[in-house]
């Protein structure tokens, strides 16, 4: 039988009906303003409640019918902008080999979502579990590990931030230590000019710990855009995604989360930004020669 309008027959125009209703669908819960939903069952007032089994905005007053009534008596009543998260998170998702067909189904052995015809032709010999309950499991291991590398990232922000210190007063101390062996060798004699330029070297110590700054500076930037990142997409991932798409995602993401929370960081400067030049009086020139402008470090 071929259909008047797809040349591809019944099961082509099935699919963009199908998918019609979906769009129809998005659009009609991305337009709806939570401060003026009509209750569906009086369709008089403005809807404060939520039945999460019928997915119906209630009213107060009709709210209170529907938990005394027998046929609704064990329905879940909720607050409406809590429903209307429910019914987003909850949408259904559909088979891309068979698209009027929900997934339902996640197997296990492939770590991919499945509807019935694909349990039945596909996977009929592996595990497999309802999509639900390996989303609501999901949700359960990313939750805590998210909090807890999101808490790491606060302890890393600032300790970046600690690293930025260190380095500006790393570079104030060596040019304050560079101008008062400057100010200390233009009132020696030529005799003093090899030793001169021997604590001048302080360069050298400024170069390397500056370098061990930054590299450890770097990586903590690099671990704290990756945390945030990976945070950001949890978060939305929790948040927005479907059931299939949080449980296809668990391999990838918790991987992720465990290795930047396991990760060891050290969140102190590696080496000291302190540099100090012992300053000697001009009567004592004479003495401290040998001893001269000892470099301090921490």
């Amino acid at each position: 039988m071929k259909c008047p309008i797809s040349a591809d027959g019944i099961a082509a125009l099935n699919v963009e009906l199908f998918t019609f209703d979906m769009w129809e669908r998005e659009v009609k819960a991305a337009s709806r303003d939570p401060n003026n939903i009509q209750c569906e069952t009086c369709e008089e007032t403005v809807a404060s409640l939520y039945c999460t089994q019928c997915t119906q905005p209630l009213c107060e007053a009709c709210g209170r019918i529907h938990k005394r009534s027998k046929v609704s008596a064990s329905h879940v009543v909720v607050e409406l902008a809590q429903g209307l998260v429910q019914e987003q998170t909850c949408r259904p998702s559909f088979c891309p080999d068979h698209p009027s067909l929900e997934l339902k189904g996640y197997c296990k052995t492939c770590q991919v979502s499945t509807c019935s015809e694909c349990s039945l032709l596909k996977h009929s010999l592996h595990a497999t579990r309802p999509i639900g309950e390996v989303a609501h499991e999901t949700r359960a291991r990313l939750q805590p590990l998210s909090a807890k590398v999101s808490e790491k990232s606060n302890l890393v922000s600032e300790a970046v931030e600690g690293m930025a210190a260190s380095l500006t007063e790393l570079r104030s101390n060596t040019d304050e230590a560079e101008a008062c062996i400057t100010a200390q060798f233009d009132t020696l004699t030529r005799l003093l000019s090899r030793r001169q330029a021997e604590l001048l070297q302080i360069s050298d110590t400024h170069d390397i710990r500056e370098k061990a700054l930054r590299l450890q500076k770097e990586f903590l930037e690099d671990a704290l855009l990756a945390m945030v990142h990976t945070c950001q997409f949890t978060t939305t991932l929790l948040g927005e995604a479907t059931d299939a798409e949080v449980a296809t995602s668990l391999a990838g993401i918790l991987a992720r989360l465990e290795t930047l929370h396991d990760q060891e960081m050290l969140l102190v400067p590696e080496v000291s930004p302190v540099i100090r030049i012992t300053e000697l009086d001009d009567s004592q020139i004479s003495k401290a020669l040998n001893s001269f402008g000892k470099v301090a470090t921490e």
